[in-house]
């Protein structure tokens, strides 16, 4: 799945919304993820199962200018990650 984020980046560097809610996307995935369509502004991780706070925080590292974040029914992610990534991302809405 992580190769398949970073080939969807180098094909598609004009994306600017992604909805992945409940696919099997990781951390290492996001990773990926940011640093290959880095101009990222909507992304929902909705329900991912494999998403935890550092992919959570390296993506919003690596997509600066991300508006919204949809976080909703993840597991293991404090309250002080989410305030990292709104640290990160300064004009971020976080969809809880």
């Amino acid at each position: 799945y992580t190769c398949s984020l970073a080939n969807l980046g180098s094909s598609c560097q004009r994306l600017c919304s992604l909805d992945l809610g409940k696919s099997s996307v990781t951390d290492s995935g996001l990773v990926s993820l940011g640093r290959s369509l880095p101009s990222l502004r909507k992304v929902s991780l909705r329900g991912c199962t494999g998403v935890g706070e550092a992919g959570l925080l390296a993506l919003a590292a690596a997509c600066p200018a991300l508006q919204t974040l949809s976080v909703g029914q993840l597991q293991g992610v404090s309250r002080a990650a989410i305030r990292g990534v709104q640290a990160l991302c300064t004009e971020c809405i976080i969809d809880m």
